[in-house]
This record gives C-alpha cells, structure tokens and sequence, in this order.
C-alpha cells in the first residue's frame, strides 16, 4: 500500500508540474548599438526639491513598434575591460573627503533612449565621457 501511494504520489506530481503554465519567448535577431557620451552632451536639469541630474538623448530607430511590444531591450554601462548592466550605483569620495553615490539609468521608447546620470545629496558634476551598449533582443 505504502508503495502505491508513493507512486501514485509521484504521478501526481508529474501532472501538475507539467501543466503549469509556461511562456517561453525565442529570439533570432540582437541589435546592438554603440552609444558615446561626451561631456558636452549631457543636458543639466535642476530644481529646489530635486537633485540636479543630467540626461541625454539619442535617436534609435531600431526601436520601431515591433520591437517596443515585444522586444527585450538592455543598456550596459562599458568599462575599459568590463560592462555593467543599468541601473549602475556608485560611491565616490572628492579631495576634499566629500562622499556620495550616482546613478545611471536608461529609459526608451519609440524611436529613442534616454540616459540619466544622478548624483545624491545634491552634488553637481557634469558626467564624464561614457559608453553604452544598448541590445535589442528581437522577438521571432
């Protein structure tokens, strides 16, 4: 008895765990675009209850209704020999042993992407050069 109730057990168990809903998505094609940030192009934006950030824009027209509704879309922060997947927080410390921490994110949309630099307890300095990879996961 104990013994079919343990098989049975296991029948039950294979059932269950082999309907439960799945969705899996393939992907065939990546875009993936080189973005260069230079000091000069980062747009300031500023207010009393807010701390200063900086975005920047870009054009991407890879970025079609398509690929909006179903694409996987990421944006890497590129390193001289490594990349880090955005949100990026870091700590930094001044000369002066002033610390804070910045974060970079991205948000896209049709057509485009936008990258913010913010850095905490209202600490202004313009974003140095930077470089992103942005991938798109294209959906089959």
């Amino acid at each position: 008895m104990k013994k079919s109730m343990t098989l049975l057990l296991f029948a039950l168990m294979a059932f269950v765990f082999s309907s439960c809903g799945e969705y899996t998505q393939t992907y065939y094609d990546q875009e993936v675009i080189q973005l260069d940030l230079t000091a000069d192009r980062w747009t300031k934006h500023s207010s009393e209850t807010m701390p200063v950030y900086y975005s920047a824009s870009f054009d991407v027209p890879e970025l079609t209704s398509y690929n909006f509704r179903t694409a996987v879309v990421s944006c890497e922060l590129v390193y001289t020999d490594s990349r880090q997947p955005l949100p990026v927080t870091t700590h930094h410390m001044n000369g002066f042993g002033e610390t804070w921490t910045r974060t970079v994110d991205f948000q896209y949309g049709l057509g485009y992407v936008s990258i913010y630099v913010t850095s905490s307890d209202f600490y202004d300095e313009v974003p140095e050069k930077m470089y992103f990879r942005l991938s798109i996961l294209c959906a089959q």
